[in-house]
């Protein structure tokens, strides 16, 4: 049977050519530099992280549907492609958070910050401990929990030794992001298993990304 491949929400699609008309138009005068080039470097990113998603998924179909007995290194290598589309979705919730942090600063105070206010995913995630949410972080309180699987899984695999227990693990429902943390790597800590099929994962992140960037075109439509 086949599975459907999730993608990440994009202005295109990566075998369509760019046209200026599916562009928001950001400002070009921060003190970070013209977020119009933002705008295209992560319109990139997601071009190549939704190719990424459709090979793990033509990966999955190949080797883990077939498994009898051992598996075979290749399918051990969905791992390893898994790792990857994590980065590089934390990579791009970062940079729309920094973008969203610095139009929100400016809504705020008529001025853009000399820092940017939230720059990643574990600074948006302290902020959204705070009450009331301040403004810089509010679009991202619906999804809190979207970040923190983000937050949670790059980080495991970046931190925690043993991950490896987690080798020869494969998703019989469709590709899954399978992680062991263990606190400090400190074998006096519990070591505790996890698992989200990436599905779940990146349909969480394109509802995120979707409503980030209607919230990006609503702000900069009322300037």
């Amino acid at each position: 049977m086949a599975t459907s491949v999730p993608q990440i929400f994009n202005v295109k699609t990566p075998e369509e050519q760019l046209n200026a008309r599916m562009l928001l138009s950001y400002p070009a005068d921060t003190p970070f530099g013209n977020l119009n080039l933002a705008q295209l470097e992560l319109i990139g990113r997601i071009d190549y992280l939704n190719t990424r998603i459709a090979e793990l998924y033509a990966t999955y179909a190949r080797y883990a549907t077939n498994i009898e007995g051992t598996v075979p290194l290749q399918a051990q290598w969905l791992r390893l492609e898994i790792e990857e589309i994590v980065y590089w979705l934390r990579k791009s919730t970062d940079s729309l958070i920094c973008i969203t942090s610095i139009l929100a600063e400016f809504r705020g105070k008529g001025a853009y910050p000399v820092r940017i206010p939230v720059d990643c995913i574990g600074a948006a995630l302290n902020r959204l401990k705070i009450s009331p949410v301040p403004q810089t972080v509010a679009v991202f309180q619906p999804h809190a929990n979207t970040l923190l699987a983000i937050n949670a899984i790059s980080n495991t695999y970046k931190h925690h030794f043993i991950n490896f227990e987690t080798v020869n693990v494969l998703g019989p429902a469709g590709p899954t992001a399978f992680y062991i943390s263990m606190e400090r790597n400190d074998a006096k800590n519990p070591a505790t298993f996890y698992g989200i099929l990436v599905s779940d994962l990146v349909g969480a992140c394109n509802k995120m990304y979707r409503d980030v960037r209607g919230k990006h075109a609503e702000w900069l439509t009322a300037n």
